[in-house]
C-alpha cells in the first residue's frame, strides 16, 4: 500500500481498523523532516493475543513493514509504474537501506522474506503482471472470456487463424492479439507456471491443433471447450498419434466451473473462475 504525505493512497493491507492505524503512522512518516528508521511488526488478529494485536478480530497473524521512500527512489518507483504499463514483471528488493527493482527478473519464489533482527531483513517479491492467459480462437467465447480477463490481474493473449473475423478485429480487451494457424500456438508459450491456456476454437479440428501444439509446455492450465462427444473424439485422435494420457489428464474439459452456463458471457466467467481457482492453489 503506498500512502503519500497528504495522506492519499493505493492499494490496501487488509482493511478495517488496522488499516486505519497503519496509515496514520504512514502519513506521520512522509511528514516527518528526517527519515526514521524502518518498522516491522508481526501483529495478530485476536483480543484475547499475548502478543501485539491488530484491531482486528478474524483470527490469524500478519506481518507489516513500514518503509520510507524519498524522492531518490523515484527513478525505481517509474520502472515499476512502467512494468505494469507493459504488462511485465520484475523483482523488487526492500531492505533497511535499500529500495531497488530488477525488471524482466522474477526470482524463483514469488516472494521471500528473511528476518533476523529489526537493522537486518531482507524482502523481496515478484512485481508487475505475473501471470498470463492465452485465449485460443478469438470467437464469441474468446471474446467475452477476454473481457473477463482484463479485469483481472493478468496479461491477456488472444490467438485467431482468420484476420477478418469480427470478434477478432473488435477485441480491443486483450494485450496482445496473435495472427497463427493453431498449430502454432505452442510457439509463442514459454511453458512455465505462471501460464494459463483455454482453448475455445470455432472447430474440434482446430482445437486438436491448438493441443497438438501444446504438449511440450508445462503450463499451469490447459482448458478444452466443448461436450463430452467432442472431447472424446480429440483425445482419441491424439492417443493415435501417440500422445500419452499424462497429458490428456492435465486437459480441463469441459472447460470452467459447473455454473450451468451456456451465453458466452456466463461460459467466460466459468473459465475465468477455474482459473483462478488454479491460480490461487484453491480447491475443487
Amino acid at each position: 500500500m503506498a500512502v503519500s504525505a497528504s495522506g492519499e493512497h493505493a492499494g490496501t493491507i487488509g482493511g478495517g481498523v488496522m488499516e486505519m492505524q497503519w496509515t496514520e503512522r504512514a502519513i506521520a512518516a512522509a511528514r516527518a523532516a528526517q527519515p526514521g528508521a524502518s518498522l516491522v511488526k508481526k501483529l495478530f488478529h485476536s483480543r484475547d493475543t499475548q502478543f501485539e494485536p491488530s484491531g482486528l478480530i478474524c483470527s490469524g497473524w500478519q506481518t507489516l513493514l513500514l518503509k520510507r521512500l524519498d524522492e531518490d527512489v523515484l527513478p525505481v518507483v517509474a520502472s515499476i509504474r512502467e512494468t505494469f504499463h507493459r504488462h511485465e514483471c520484475g523483482r523488487m528488493r526492500i531492505a533497511p537501506a535499500e529500495f531497488t527493482f530488477a525488471a524482466n527478473q522474477r526470482g524463483p519464489q514469488d516472494s521471500t522474506f528473511v528476518y533476523t533482527d529489526e537493522q537486518h531483513w531482507v524482502y523481496e517479491q515478484a512485481v508487475g503482471v505475473l501471470d498470463t492467459v492465452y485465449v485460443v480462437g478469438s470467437g464469441h467465447v474468446g471474446l467475452a472470456l477476454c473481457r473477463v480477463l482484463a479485469t483481472l490481474d493478468v496479461r491477456v493473449v488472444v490467438f485467431d487463424d482468420r484476420p477478418d473475423v469480427e470478434t477478432f478485429v473488435k477485441n480491443s480487451s486483450a494485450h496482445q492479439k496473435i495472427l497463427c494457424g493453431y498449430g502454432d500456438v505452442g510457439g509463442w508459450i514459454q511453458g512455465n507456471d505462471h501460464e494459463y491456456v483455454a482453448v475455445v476454437t470455432a472447430g474440434y479440428k482446430s482445437d486438436e491443433a491448438a493441443l497438438r501444439s501444446l504438449v511440450n509446455k508445462q503450463v499451469r492450465y490447459i482448458g478444452l471447450m466443448g461436450s463430452p462427444a467432442k472431447t472424446m473424439q480429440i483425445f482419441n485422435d491424439l492417443r493415435a498419434e501417440g500422445i500419452g494420457e499424462d497429458f490428456l489428464n492435465r486437459v480441463h474439459a469441459p472447460i470452467g466451473l459447473p455454473i450451468a452456463s451456456h451465453t458466452p458471457a456466463e461460459i467466460a466467467v466459468s473459465i475465468a473462475a477455474e482459473i483462478i481457482q488454479m491460480k490461487n492453489h484453491a480447491p475443487a
